[in-house]
């Protein structure tokens, strides 16, 4: 009978954790950035989400023509991604926010992200 109780408390718990997994959003998405721009460019997380010029990024990461890269962002915070040419200067930008997570990854093709301007001019979209 022990034994029944605790094999009962256990499918409990685990349930309530599988079902807390499915309601809740995850702490970090993955996004893909696809880079149809026709040349290798590297992209950059700026330091806030309201850059100037996106100097000394948090990182950078290059992304070869017709290559992708994946990062992951938090959901529910606001980033701002600087597209940098080969002289590190700011080309394009990609404001990304989702209040919860999407369904799929989501995809950002470079060349839909409007070009740099301050402040960046919009979220950009999948």
């Amino acid at each position: 009978m022990w034994t029944m109780r605790i094999a009962i408390a256990v499918v409990l718990v685990l349930a309530a954790v599988g079902c807390g997994n499915i309601v809740s959003d995850s702490d970090a998405l993955a996004v893909r950035f696809k880079n149809d721009l026709g040349k290798p460019v590297r992209l950059a997380l700026c330091n806030s989400d309201h850059s100037e010029k996106c100097e000394n990024p948090a990182y950078s990461d290059p992304v070869p023509a017709g290559g992708s890269i994946e990062e992951n962002i938090a959901p529910t915070v606001q980033t701002e991604w600087a597209v940098l040419d080969d002289r590190d200067r700011p080309m394009r930008c990609v404001v990304l926010y989702w209040q919860h997570d999407p369904l799929d990854e989501p995809v950002i093709r470079l060349s839909s992200s409007p070009r740099w301007a301050n402040p960046c001019p919009r979220r950009s979209n999948t």
